[in-house]
């Protein structure tokens, strides 16, 4: 009972206050009104009102600063001197004992998904009461105007003040339920607002975003009721046979997932990371399937199509275990979780660690969860050494191999008309993933392409643009159109190139380094021996490892020797001088560490690995005695020029003459790479070529040359 009210009876007790010939009240009309149900949002109002009046002892600054509350309630607005005024306060007692009379009205959408949502997170009621005043506090001005009074701010009188408008819960029972370890803090449903010096701004009850919009809404079923935070998701687009590199790895966590949930072990988390495209997401779809367990996905966007950011995306998965932890059957999925996990420095939420405190709740989540969790990242290199250790499996899943990666390309192609080289194309990009080549069908399909031709066109399209858009490369998928057959009689190298691959066709091992000029065939003989040996070729620039992190080009060297073992392919590192250069003129210890990276890859790797450079007096020279076979490319002899020289007036239709024979012959500086940008300036040319316009070509080439008339370096030879 407030203050004045307490007076008032005194007053009555020692008759110092005439209870006859009273003038009528302007409150008389509210007195005398029947009870009826009211909202329950206006039960909570009037409550907070006589709280704040108690708590301030100042009803004339409450009650005349709350004008929302008081029509709310029912109840005119009034002035300071009114506000002061004994029966001012009665009639918000009288309206409270009115409203209260009746059951409370709690029949629109909201409060029945309230109900709904708690029963399924099977929340406490103190827990549904808290939700949906918080909610109501932000949405509800007249809520937040008494609430920005209550001084001084902390947590007890805060506690107080809503178990005061609540009414049925005592403060103990609220303050464990805001507790951080608490539901409604930890999924973020509900937490502590941040008070400033002034006080509360509004309501001391931060609901999560978006929530009066989720909770107003209609639903056909609880499904629906829990989309906005977690789903049941899409069925997988891929088999188990489609990750036969993956096999034993699928069956060890299929094995060790199924049990887990059938005996309800509790802390089991996987981590599955990689680069994007490699298909983590499809391979964990795929364990939920061959265990037989509904997977549910944490959402990673909002009902607008926007990103979540991470405390939101927390709270959402939080909520998904609780939901799962009375049912029998489910797993979790949580996509991108890269800036979940951050390094030591950084919170759970992407926020600077202030506390022991958000350690431990990172190490609770992963130790606690009663549900097995699949967490899908790009990269676990910002991630904190103690968070990984708490992973039960951590398994990188890598690009397939070339032969997995056409089998995919065949599947999904399946029912359009393309050819065996086109499919050959595709898997010789790494960079096209499984999405690319769906998404690619479809349009096609629908487009109703006429003939292989206008399909394949189509499809590769497609996958250049989802590819550019991502900021990939296919070189690999390109065509090479009318190029000039490739013989190894063209090459002019310090051993017999064809020996040279006929031993390493019976023993397909070692360390190879090319060197010589550019463009006179290095990166050509190298996929002629990956032809020869029928295996596929792996090829990484210096642009693929370069990485501006310290210790990430080492990963990517590594990484670059694992997938070549894992395929059984040729490993090329073309422009390996940008690694293999002499240590003692190097600046950064990094620079030291890739050399000794590569070195170390060197020796360990049993399969056969080329370097080729243009560049071979740069290289260290512990580098260069590792190399067991070292081949100098050099420009091409004379007959070798005038071999090519027929064979591209051949191909162009161009007839040889004495006079350009005789000019070709003082070329000593020509290269298969000279040829092959020849016949490409004539073919974008479109005009028809003769003997001496080639020559005039090569001897432009010529004199490009480093060593010719200017210092600009020829391009290479690519075939």
């Amino acid at each position: 009972m407030a203050w004045a009210t307490r007076k008032r009876k005194a007053e009555l007790a020692v008759g110092k206050v005439k209870t006859t010939k009273r003038r009528p009240s302007r409150w008389a009309d509210e007195d005398e009104a029947p009870a009826r149900p009211v909202d329950q949002t206006v039960i909570w109002t009037l409550r907070l009102l006589l709280h704040t009046v108690e708590q301030t002892g100042n009803p004339r600054q409450v009650l005349a600063r709350c004008d929302e509350a008081m029509r709310l309630a029912g109840l005119e607005p009034v002035g300071f001197e009114d506000a002061g005024k004994p029966e001012t306060l009665r009639a918000v007692e009288r309206a409270l004992e009115r409203a209260t009379a009746q059951p409370p009205v709690r029949d629109e959408p909201f409060y029945r998904n309230v109900d709904r949502l708690g029963a399924l997170l099977e929340l406490a009621p103190v827990e549904r009461e808290l939700l949906a005043l918080a909610v109501k506090c932000e949405t509800v001005g007249a809520l937040a105007e008494p609430f920005a009074m209550l001084l001084p701010v902390t947590r007890s009188s805060l506690v107080r003040a809503l178990a005061a408008v609540l009414g049925e819960f005592d403060e103990r029972a609220i303050k464990a339920v805001l507790d951080h370890n608490g539901t409604l803090a930890s999924s973020g449903l509900v937490r502590w607002a941040a008070p400033n010096r002034f006080g509360v701004a509004g309501s001391p009850l931060a609901p999560m975003e978006d929530l009066d919009t989720i909770l107003g809404a209609e639903y056909p079923d609880d499904s629906a009721l829990l989309a906005p935070f977690f789903r049941v998701t899409s069925s997988a687009d891929l088999t188990a046979a489609d990750f036969p590199h993956l096999a034993a790895d699928i069956d060890l966590l299929c094995r060790f997932l199924g049990r887990a949930r059938r005996e309800q072990r509790p802390g089991v988390n996987v981590l599955l990371f990689g680069e994007p495209g490699t298909g983590k997401t499809e391979l964990a779809r795929v364990l939920g399937a061959q265990i037989g367990e509904p997977l549910y996905e944490v959402n990673v966007a909002g009902h607008d199509g926007n990103p979540l950011d991470g405390q939101r995306r927390m709270g959402s998965y939080l909520l998904c275990q609780r939901f799962l932890r009375r049912l029998s059957r489910g797993l979790v999925l949580f996509d991108e979780a890269e800036d979940l996990f951050p390094s030591e420095s950084l919170g759970v939420f992407g926020l600077k660690m202030r506390s022991a405190h958000q350690k431990g709740f990172t190490n609770r989540l992963l130790e606690e969860n009663a549900v097995p969790a699949i967490w899908v990242t790009n990269s676990i290199d910002q991630i904190d050494r103690a968070v990984l250790r708490r992973f039960d499996v951590q398994l990188e899943v890598r690009i397939p191999p070339r032969s997995v990666r056409r089998e995919i390309a065949r599947r999904r192609l399946a029912d359009l008309q393309v050819g065996n080289e086109f499919l050959d194309r595709l898997a010789g990009c790494e960079e096209v993933a499984p999405a690319d080549m769906r998404a690619a069908a479809r349009v096609a399909a629908l487009v109703g392409c006429d003939g292989p031709a206008a399909v394949e066109a189509t499809v590769e399209r497609v996958i250049r643009q989802r590819a550019e858009a991502r900021g990939d490369r296919l070189a690999a998928l390109a065509r090479a159109e009318g190029a000039l057959p490739y013989r190894v009689e063209y090459v002019n190298a310090s051993r017999d190139p064809a020996r040279l691959a006929e031993a390493l066709r019976r023993r397909p091992r070692g360390n190879l380094l090319l060197f010589g000029p550019p463009g006179t065939g290095k990166t050509a003989y190298v996929r002629h021996l990956a032809e020869r040996l029928d295996r596929p070729l792996l090829v990484r620039r210096a642009s693929d490892l370069l990485n501006p992190y310290v210790g990430v080009t080492e990963k990517l060297i590594a990484a670059m020797f694992d997938r070549a073992r894992e395929e059984g392919a040729v490993l090329l590192l073309d422009e390996a001088d940008s690694f293999l250069r002499d240590r003692r003129g190097a600046l950064h210890s990094w620079e030291v560490t890739q050399v000794n990276e590569l070195l170390v890859g060197m020796e360990r790797f049993d399969g056969l690995f080329v370097c080729s450079t243009n560049l071979a007096d740069d290289l260290d020279p512990a580098a260069f005695r590792r190399f067991v076979v070292k081949v100098r490319f050099d420009y091409l002899r004379p007959e070798q020029s005038r071999a090519m020289f027929e064979a591209l007036c051949a191909q162009v239709g161009a007839t040889p003459d004495a006079g350009s024979g005789e000019s070709l012959a003082r070329l000593r500086s020509l290269t298969p790479g000279d040829f092959a940008t020849v016949h490409r300036q004539i073919v974008l040319g479109g005009e028809p070529a003769s003997a001496a316009r080639i020559v005039a070509l090569l001897e432009e080439e010529c004199r490009m040359k480093r060593d010719g008339e200017t210092t600009m370096r020829g391009i290479g030879f690519r075939c």
